[in-house]
């Protein structure tokens, strides 16, 4: 959902449809796909989707999804009330 919604905000072409990857250990599962020769990954918690892209497009979307699992717990933050 959030690679789809991305590219439509920014008006890029979806090369191919979205794979969802679960990465070991990740308690989401991520959505990868290519967008004008980048790889984008997304993800979405409670309150936070978030799509990031790497550049140049991997041949795979697995190592990609397994960084964007690394960036997402190296930025995850409890909410505190």
């Amino acid at each position: 959902m959030a690679t789809r919604a991305m590219t439509v905000a920014c008006g890029k072409r979806v090369d191919e449809a979205p794979r969802t990857i679960r990465v070991p250990g990740s308690d989401v599962a991520f959505r990868c796909t290519t967008v004008n020769e980048q790889t984008v990954c997304g993800w979405g918690d409670d309150n936070t989707p978030v799509a990031i892209a790497f550049s140049p497009a991997a041949d795979s979307h697995e190592p990609a999804a397994a960084e964007a699992h690394r960036i997402r717990d190296a930025i995850r933050r409890p909410v505190v009330p």
